[in-house]
């Protein structure tokens, strides 16, 4: 389903991010992303990303800084006991304010504690805190309550405080920071919210594909993202999977025909590499057709160590579709659980087509299946060789007629391996499994060999052999 939100020109927001461990790198700032698309779906224009450390005046700071520019500050984390937690502090520094302590906060985490038949800890009262003027926003989900406050003159900017956990921070977002920031725009005359209130709207729709590279997407199509163009469409690769982003600003039942229509002529461009619309993945919708064809698939795997099968069965459903599968990371366990040839792995070595060719044989005789993926290769951030480097992968396919005789198809790869070991090597694991699963969607829509660089279609043996 395309996002369709009204156009706030007047409501702007800020998010920002507190935390040592933000700035130094140490965890991935998720939540900024997270809450920028989340405004967006209610209309409001992030106009930047800020991220703090845990220093009380660089907080207060950047909160008076964005409060000249936006009518929202959305901010996360720094709410926890312990010393390091000073967002309350800051807040009240921008504010000109001291912190107070909130008799039903603090009642609140009292009954919290109490409800696990634990007293509650002295530290833990620092939560209860907040600048005078400042309204708690309840937490049912954890012991840091959020903290709403307005910041600069003549009303100023809202600011909403939440705690970095990112389902606390999802859970109070839903449930008490929309509704609020629905209010405001009820105050301002912004209308509720309705599309059809709305004299403009946004219009947002996503298509995804695998298969083809971001830059022959590009090229496909370019006359499509020309600049200044309305609707506007951009590309965005990821793990081998493209996004194509159709944007659209426009009259309420004018713009969001124009923008189907845009994403009806990426679809019928990019053929049959299309996943689908949203933010589907290749094991969704692998899933999705396996199902409906009534089709099982097996896997069988080695350096990805399992993560073919995790993405398929974190699909709902998906139990109807996949059978199963194997993670024959040493040799002996190729050879007893699959029957591969000791002959062939002394010949060609593990990482080889032929081992690949023959998991995947093994893994459909002994499982039933229609389909197999088969996965062996060198991870790193050791086991390269000269003529087999850090990266090369060997991806086989396998599919049984209606006869019940299998045919395979095997492709060798070469991941780049990148200067960090242990983000090369799970980034080869990753590629790994997206390209499996690339192959087995291609197969499905019947467009297995239609990029250059696909093997084409053979019977056993494979024809690479290492």
């Amino acid at each position: 389903m395309p996002s369709s939100y009204p156009l706030e020109s007047g409501m702007n927001a800020s998010v920002i991010a507190i935390g040592d461990e933000l700035v130094s790198g140490h965890i991935v700032d998720t939540n900024s992303a997270w809450l920028s698309n989340a405004l967006g779906d209610i209309g409001i224009n992030v106009v930047g990303h800020r991220c703090v450390p845990d220093r009380v005046e660089l907080i207060a700071e950047q909160l008076q800084q964005c409060a000249q520019v936006a009518d929202v500050l959305v901010v996360t984390g720094g709410l926890g006991p312990t010393a390091d937690d000073v967002t309350r502090a800051g807040l009240a520094w921008a504010m000109g304010e001291e912190l107070m302590e909130d008799g039903a906060a603090f009642e609140e985490i009292v009954a919290r504690y109490a409800a696990r038949g634990i007293r509650i800890p002295d530290e833990n009262r620092v939560q209860a805190l907040r600048p005078a003027s400042a309204v708690i926003i309840p937490n049912p989900d954890g012991t840091a309550p959020g903290l709403q406050a307005w910041l600069g003159a003549a009303g100023g900017a809202a600011v909403f405080v939440m705690p970095g956990v990112p389902a606390e921070m999802t859970s109070m977002w839903h449930r008490s920071v929309v509704p609020a920031i629905r209010e405001m725009r009820q105050a301002k005359g912004g209308g509720d919210g309705d599309v059809e209130s709305a004299e403009q709207v946004i219009v947002t729709q996503l298509v995804r594909c695998i298969g083809v590279p971001e830059s022959r997407v590009g090229k496909l199509l370019r006359d499509l993202m020309e600049r200044g163009a309305n609707p506007t469409v951009g590309t965005l690769p990821q793990d081998s999977v493209v996004t194509c982003r159709v944007r659209g600003v426009g009259a309420a039942g004018v713009i969001e025909p124009q923008v189907e229509a845009v994403a009806a002529e990426i679809e019928r461009r990019l053929g049959s590499h299309v996943l689908g619309r949203g933010m589907v993945t290749p094991a969704e919708a692998i899933v999705k057709r396996l199902t409906a064809g009534g089709l099982t698939l097996v896997t069988a795997e080695s350096c990805t160590g399992g993560l073919v099968g995790a993405a398929l069965t974190s699909v709902p459903g998906s139990s109807a579709c996949y059978a199963g599968g194997w993670q024959t990371y040493s040799n002996e366990m190729k050879i007893d659980c699959l029957g591969v040839d000791v002959q062939t792995l002394r010949e060609h070595g593990a990482v080889s087509g032929l081992v690949a060719d023959q998991m995947v044989l093994g893994a459909l005789e002994k499982s039933g299946a229609d389909l197999g993926l088969a996965i062996t290769g060198v991870a790193g951030p050791d086991g390269g060789t000269e003529h087999k480097p850090v990266g090369t992968v060997y991806i086989a396919l396998g599919v049984v007629d209606e006869d019940g005789k299998p045919s395979t198809m095997v492709r060798r790869f070469a991941f780049p391996a990148g200067a960090d070991p242990v983000r090369s090597r799970e980034s080869v694991r990753q590629r790994a499994t997206t390209a499996a699963l690339g192959m087995c969607f291609l197969h499905l829509v019947s467009d297995v060999g239609e990029l250059p660089g696909w093997l084409t279609w053979e019977h056993r043996p494979a024809v690479e052999s290492g």
